[in-house]
């Protein structure tokens, strides 16, 4: 329901509007407003004419342009109308391309990339429906990225470049590239310890814990591991990515930098590279352990002397107590010795002997060695008996030094580990087998006929050969016994200052 005053205010916009309409159809006003219109229109279509006139000419000369520019770079005339077949793809490229002028570097380059592409021989559409979708800065990302290395984006470009791996244009670590490395890895590795424990005693005698090479490879593995996760956060190009940059990069000269984690950026990608790196950490890493890491958080493959103060310090006793050298790992049961000061300096003493010794035993077995590579020409040159004497001679300094050991050994046998330690001076042993070498060799040397026959050098081999083994045996022995008598010294004198 409708009131009284409502009623009359509808009543009155009813009329209001009636009569001005029954005014605006007044011959008058027509006059006057459609003059006014007309004027209006005359004055701004000349402007939208002009603007719109300009807009063409302006969309046909960038189009022109990017023709202009694929001519020059492809050395032949470029004629967009003369592909009937490609007209779909062309046209859609012409429509693009006529808002993109040459001072958008980035965008120009890729749609010159896009042209040429429909314009070969066998033009396809794949440039084009990419970099249709491609940002200004997934762009200029691409340009610019490392065409065959990978990177490590900071900030904006870690996101252009995620949208570059989601349009097939770049990739991070796959599966196939991380088991390629890790395959790299396990080769390396295996190379690593077959040169340690095969190739390197040959020329570096040595006795190394296997505890050493276990900790290596763990640390290796975390090497490893720490490799792919930072691999992961690594972008690269794929073959369809390298393609459409290559193709892009004719027309783009004005390259710059991207910025990027350099540490991260610097993590190699190539499966050979870590094999290198495998190979060098299984060879190095256990020597390295062997000598750095303290004493005090190995695990111990020899017997070590442990020295604690005596119930009674007033006495000035100390407690030796050496793990017993047994073949069942299970026993437990230690041999316990109680010591005066006086008695452990001059188990220091001992213990320093026996390291200068073994140095001399070492230098007799390289001095021994050398021998070895050139014999047949010694003998030759140099004559039968010179060799000889000189085979006598290293006999006798092994001899020497083997008399002097035995000494500390009857001396000292009851000391902890002493005994042990010497136990080869004592018995049939690595000296045995030396002197009998260089005896057995300088005797055959000696009882070469003059003039020398031909074959004497396969007379002589077999005797080369087993002086060469023993020098190697007892280089290894020499060096493991040095490095255990060191570790006992040092362990006294530790000891001896509390």
């Amino acid at each position: 329901m409708i009131g009284d005053g409502d009623e009359n205010r509808g009543t009155s916009l009813t009329e209001a509007v009636g009569t001005a309409a029954k005014v605006a159809d007044t011959s008058v006003m027509k006059d006057l407003f459609g003059r006014a219109f007309k004027a209006a229109g005359d004055y701004y279509g000349e402007q939208i004419e002009d603007f719109f006139s300009q807009r063409r000419a302006r969309r046909l000369k960038n189009v022109r342009d990017h023709e202009t520019q694929v001519a020059q770079v492809i050395g032949q005339p470029v004629n967009i109308l003369g592909k009937p077949e490609r007209a779909g793809a062309i046209e859609r490229w012409a429509e693009i391309a006529a808002d993109v002028p040459l001072e958008d570097a980035e965008r120009a380059a890729l749609l010159e990339a896009v042209l040429a592409q429909i314009l070969s021989t066998h033009g396809t559409s794949d440039f084009q429906d990419v970099a249709d979708r491609l940002s200004s800065s997934g762009m200029r990302v691409l340009l610019n990225a490392p065409s065959t290395n990978g990177i490590a984006p900071e900030g904006d470009d870690r996101q252009s470049f995620e949208r570059l791996r989601s349009l097939g244009l770049a990739r991070t670590l796959d599966l196939r590239q991380a088991l390629a490395v890790i395959l790299a890895w396990l080769l390396g590795t295996g190379a690593g310890l077959f040169i340690l424990f095969l190739v390197i005693p040959r020329y570096l005698p040595r006795t190394l814990a296997i505890e050493f090479v276990v900790e290596a490879v763990l640390i290796s593995s975390v090497v490893l591991a720490l490799g792919i996760a930072l691999l992961s956060t690594k972008y690269r190009l794929t073959e369809f990515g390298r393609s459409l940059q290559q193709s892009a990069l004719r027309f783009y000269s004005d390259r710059s930098t991207l910025r990027k984690l350099k540490i991260l950026s610097a993590v190699p990608g190539k499966p050979l590279v870590w094999c290198l790196l495998a190979a060098l950490f299984a060879c190095a890493l256990p020597p390295a352990l062997e000598l750095y890491l303290p004493v005090q958080l190995r695990t111990g493959f020899q017997p070590t002397v442990r020295v604690t103060s005596a119930p009674d310090s007033s006495s000035g006793a100390l407690l030796v107590g050496p793990p017993p050298v047994t073949s069942t790992p299970q026993s437990t049961s230690q041999e316990t010795m109680t010591l005066t000061a006086d008695q452990a300096r001059t188990l220091v003493d001992v213990w320093r002997s026996v390291k200068e010794q073994m140095d001399d035993i070492v230098g007799l077995t390289n001095a021994g060695q050398a021998l070895l590579p050139n014999w047949p020409q010694r003998v030759r040159e140099g004559g039968s008996q010179a060799f000889a004497n000189e085979l006598v001679r290293q006999r006798n300094l092994v001899n020497q030094r083997r008399v002097s050991l035995q000494s500390l050994f009857t001396a000292y046998q009851r000391y902890p580990n002493v005994g042990a330690a010497l136990a080869q001076v004592a018995t049939t042993g690595v000296f045995d087998r030396l002197s009998g070498a260089l005896e057995s060799f300088s005797h055959e040397v000696q009882n070469l006929p003059a003039p020398l026959p031909k074959n004497f050098e396969n007379t002589l081999r077999p005797y080369a050969g087993e002086l060469k083994g023993a020098l190697d045996t007892m280089a290894q022995w020499a060096d493991s016994t040095r490095n255990f008598a060191k570790l006992q010294g040092d362990e006294l004198s530790k000891a001896q200052l509390k």
